[in-house]
């Protein structure tokens, strides 16, 4: 053996007893000179830093580097290594056995004995210590190295297990093994710490093989890891030949989610930010699968991450299970915020939970953002707080509420709603209302107002009925007289009867033509057009004025603007409560008067027609516009239509008509909108 060996390397690290040396010379020393076979088996058991097969020994250890020089090498070898060795030939002549192999068996190293005694210390179940077997042995690896193992008894009565690394030496002429030499070193511990390791590898195992998930382990300064089979059918990687690694992972995942994967990573290992994330990879099969990671770093005395272990789990039906959720939510919540009718869920306590903006809507707009988590009782009185709290124990007692409710809201509306009201119950036996309301306010209105319309045109086809038969059976019997009359020859009995006759017809047309404004006011269009109000006021006037009775007429105008408004609608308003002021005059007086104010300006007209006349009585004032009205039947006989009309036609016009009862007399005022008008 001629070459040298120069560099530091590490002895017998298995055995605990590290020594660094940086120079063997096999050619240094008689021992090494006639038994290089042994040479080589112990540099079988030192780990260079650089392997080189040729090797030779110098200690560099700071406190062995002057003794090692006064010492054999071989008694340094052992006492750094505390690994013993023994040599056998077939004479016997040149058996020995180390102090140190006898050490190994728990006797003093002073110990000394023979080979044979030393192999009976060592069991045979697992090596036979003769001759033939080590014959055999030779002759299977010849010149080369083979282990042996074998188990002894140590003076403590436990169990050692001995590993001894052995070769032959032949002779040169004959080719016949001459020597066996072999180095021993106690291996108990580092088989049971294999067990230990094989058996946690196996506990692991089992355990990533019962986990729905991947286990992983990755060693960061060397890249090697373990990983559980179910790595592969995870994340949908079909080659098993790659090596596991950092970039292992990395490879496979969607290019979309590779700069969020690696900054949460290194955020967990320069930061200990805890490394929890959701990505996306690309399978061999070209699918795409989600991803739920988990890792946690383990780090060494000074805190650098040496090691990650961490899980992965195929969480693609739970992801496309919540974007199903997410669209159905989505839509959920566009139809809960777009639905006019009134949507909100209630706790068992009657608090507000959830509420959609119509809902919301019925309170003031500083006071929405307090309304979920409260009852908001507080903001209705006793009366109504009651009625919500009934009806919200019956759909939680009864599982179901319906009511129809007039409430007068926060924000100073009153509506009518038809609620209903659900009990539902959530995976933990919590119990809930749901409640849905519907604004039927304008409905219940037209309800009233069809009840109404029906009413009156039962009483409208009765009396017109009677009142249109009335006067043509009056008519046609005194027709009947006024010809007997006039065979008779009795002029002034004819022109009685006829003028009776008249009268009665009179009535007649007049009847007819207020069924025909009644007709008018439900089903002719409002045609706005510009009107001269004080023209249409005296036209109207001279139209009921009468000659023989003194009638004084008092007249106000403001006119800011031109009136725009429907002119048969105003005329017949005007008409009526010119007429009504002029028939129900006081006859007993002689001061009788009319007066008319109108104003007119860019929003509105009003007028008013008040008199001094005899007035409505107190008994019928509440049904002055109800259908055939007659208040004073001895002053004026009429269809008592008039009022009801003049109603109509101001509602109709979008304006009001209102009553003012004066001592004596009666003033009505109207107001009729211009702004509607002009957009009709």
């Amino acid at each position: 053996m001629d070459g040298i060996f120069q560099g530091p390397l590490e002895i017998f690290p298995e055995c605990g007893s590290h020594r660094y040396v940086d120079r063997i010379c096999c050619d240094d020393t008689p021992w090494i000179q006639n038994d290089k076979a042994l040479s080589a088996l112990f540099c079988g058991l030192i780990k260079p830093t650089v392997s080189h097969p040729l090797l030779q020994y110098s200690d560099v250890s700071q406190e062995n580097t002057k003794s090692t020089r006064d010492q054999p090498y071989p008694d340094v070898l052992i006492e750094l290594a505390n690994i013993g060795y023994w040599k056998w030939s077939p004479t016997g002549e040149a058996d020995f056995v180390s102090p140190i192999c006898w050490a190994l068996l728990g006797e003093g190293q002073s110990t000394v004995g023979t080979f044979n005694q030393w192999c009976e210390r060592v069991s045979s179940v697992d090596t036979s210590w003769c001759w033939a077997d080590l014959e055999a042995l030779v002759a299977v690896h010849g010149s080369e190295t083979f282990v042996l193992q074998g188990r002894a008894v140590h003076n403590d009565g436990k169990e050692v297990h001995l590993r001894m690394r052995c070769q032959a030496r032949r002779c040169a002429d004959s080719n016949s093994t001459m020597t066996i030499l072999a180095a021993v070193d106690n291996v108990t511990g580092l088989l049971q710490a294999s067990a230990a390791l094989r058996d946690a590898r196996e506990r692991f195992n089992a355990m990533a093989a019962g986990a729905s998930g991947v286990l992983w382990d990755i060693e960061l300064l060397s890249g090697e890891g373990f990983c559980s089979e179910q790595l592969y059918e995870v994340t949908g990687i079909s080659d098993r030949s790659i090596e596991l690694s950092p970039n292992f992972f990395s490879s496979h995942v969607h290019g979309d989610d590779l700069e969020m994967v690696n900054a949460a990573l290194a955020a967990h290992l320069e930061h200990r930010t805890p490394f929890t994330i959701d990505y996306r990879v690309i399978g061999d099969d070209g699918d795409l699968r989600w991803i739920h990671a988990e890792a946690q770093a383990v780090r060494d005395a000074d805190g650098r991450p040496v090691r990650l272990a961490g899980s992965l789990e195929n969480i693609t039906d739970k992801r496309k299970a919540e974007q199903e959720l997410e669209a159905k939510q989505h839509f959920q919540n566009l139809v809960f915020a777009t639905m006019d009718d009134l949507l909100f869920v209630k706790d068992d306590q009657f608090r507000i939970l959830l509420a959609n903006p119509a809902f919301l809507s019925l309170y003031p707009e500083e006071s929405r953002d307090t309304v979920i988590g409260t009852t908001t009782l507080e903001a209705y009185d006793e009366t109504q707080r009651a009625e919500f709290l009934a009806e919200d124990r019956r759909a939680l007692d009864e599982g179901l509420s319906e009511v129809q409710e007039t409430i007068d809201f926060p924000d100073g509306r009153r509506r009518t709603l038809w609620t209903k009201k659900i009990r539902f119950e959530d995976n933990d036996g919590r119990r809930y209302i749901l409640a849905y309301a519907r604004d039927i306010t304008e409905l219940k209105e037209v309800e009233r107002a069809l009840v109404t319309s029906n009413g009156e045109l039962e009483e409208f086809a009765y009396r017109v009925s009677h009142d249109l038969r009335s006067p043509l059976q009056s008519s046609v019997r005194l027709l009947d007289y006024l010809k007997s009359a006039l065979q008779e020859g009795s002029v002034e009995e004819a022109q009685a009867v006829l003028s009776t006759v008249q009268e009665s017809l009179q009535n007649l047309s007049t009847l007819s033509r207020d069924v025909l404004d009644v007709h008018r006011i439900r089903h002719c269009d409002i045609v706005p057009q510009k009107i001269d109000l004080q023209n249409l006021v005296e036209t109207t006037w001279s139209r009921h004025q009468l000659e023989e009775d003194h009638i004084e007429l008092v007249t106000r105008y403001q006119l800011d603007t031109e009136a725009v408004v429907d002119p048969y609608g105003l005329n017949l308003v005007l008409d009526n409560l010119i007429s009504n002021a002029v028939k129900y005059r006081n006859l007993e007086t002689t001061d009788a008067r009319v007066m008319i104010d109108i104003t007119c300006d860019a929003r509105d007209i009003t007028l008013s027609v008040g008199d001094n006349g005899i007035g409505i009585p107190e008994d019928c004032r509440s049904s002055i516009f109800g259908m055939f009205q007659r208040f004073h039947p001895r002053h004026s006989i009429g269809s008592g239509l008039g009022l009801y009309m003049t109603q109509q036609w101001a509602l109709r016009m979008g304006g009001t008509i209102a009553v003012e009862h004066l001592d004596p007399g009666t003033r009505f005022f109207v107001k009729i909108p211009q702004r509607t008008l002009a957009e009709n």
